[in-house]
């Protein structure tokens, strides 16, 4: 039961992960200009 749990909640993690390296590649973009 537990381990049905986890994947959706990787899936939501690696959304999240994606996003914040949007951000952080925007960041870098601002900074180097």
């Amino acid at each position: 039961m537990e381990n049905e749990k986890h994947p959706p909640d990787d899936l939501k993690n690696d959304e999240i992960t994606e996003k914040r390296r949007e951000i952080w590649r925007g960041k870098l973009k601002k900074m180097e200009n």
